[in-house]
């Protein structure tokens, strides 16, 4: 009877560790991405958990080389319930995806990064990927492109740099201001980056800006843009010397027809038809004192 019990007991554990490798078994995490995009193209990258719920999600978005990240992760969640005819037991699947929206560079490859995630106190990792930037005349197996490309110039959009003077003595205050010109038929869909001057060398207090988008208009070379001062500061010079002043840079969401109807569009197909664009002022040189 001993011996009876003892296997008994044995089956049991084979068992059930056989159902734990089974339900571990059926957990995944992968990345989905295409093999191949054509240039300055945009496409979405998702990592993907399945079977299980998980928590502490992060993947290393400075190693992603050769492409821009236009927004993201962005995290969409399902969970299905059935249950098993025969035993009665009820299976729950989880499903979760993390996903970036991404623009690919001119050429070369692109290095996707893997992801790592916590299940039940176990880290999971997904493994690197390489994307192909082809030329083809046939599109790659991608996410739906534009048929036509515009292209946004530097006359389309730049930063127009304003000072009241160069050149001043120590303490004189000198008016800098950054102004943005947009071609009128253009619209700024989204601030997403910016980098402004430092002004080492000057004590610097800044001044508030009218903010209205598109209460001013200006022609220059024939267009009309909608001028929108950005930034402006009064500097004041604490030392002699020849100081470079690093430029105002912002980088940009824009929609190139913002007379369009957006109304029937989804945000995927709304995010695919922008253009990133980073524009930057000129960058410019403050003399004090007498300089030799």
């Amino acid at each position: 009877m001993k011996k009876r019990t003892i296997l008994y007991i044995f089956l049991l554990s084979f068992c059930l560790s056989n159902i734990n490798a089974q339900k571990e078994g059926k957990i995944k995490f992968y990345t989905e991405v295409p093999e191949e995009v054509l240039p300055d193209t945009r496409f979405q990258l998702h990592y993907v958990l399945e079977g299980a719920e998980g928590k502490d999600f992060d993947v290393a978005q400075t190693k992603l080389e050769n492409v821009y990240v236009l927004y993201g992760p962005s995290t969409s969640s399902s969970v299905q319930s059935t249950t098993n005819p025969k035993t009665g037991e009820r299976i729950t699947e989880y499903k979760t995806k993390y996903t970036y929206m991404l623009q690919s560079g001119d050429k070369g490859t692109i290095t996707i990064p893997e992801a790592s995630i916590d299940v039940n106190g176990k880290k999971l990792t997904t493994k690197s990927k390489k994307i192909k930037i082809v030329e083809s005349k046939t599109k790659p197996k991608t996410e739906k492109q534009d048929s036509k490309k515009i292209e946004i110039t530097d006359k389309d959009i730049f930063i127009k740099t304003s000072t009241s003077k160069r050149a001043a003595g120590i303490g004189d205050p000198i008016e800098i201001s950054y102004t943005l010109y947009i071609k009128s038929d253009l619209e700024i869909e989204n601030v997403m980056d910016s980098d402004r001057p430092r002004f080492s060398g000057f004590r610097v207090k800044r001044e508030a800006v009218d903010d209205e988008r598109d209460s001013k208009q200006e022609k220059l070379n024939g267009k009309t843009y909608n001028v929108i001062e950005i930034a402006k500061y009064t500097i004041y010079p604490q030392d002699t010397g020849s100081y470079p002043i690093e430029p105002y840079s912002l980088t940009l969401l824009i929609d190139p027809d913002k007379k369009r109807d957006k109304s029937g569009m989804t945000q995927r197909e709304l995010y695919n038809s922008m253009i990133k664009k980073t524009v930057s002022s000129e960058k410019i040189r403050i003399v004090v004192g007498s300089v030799l």
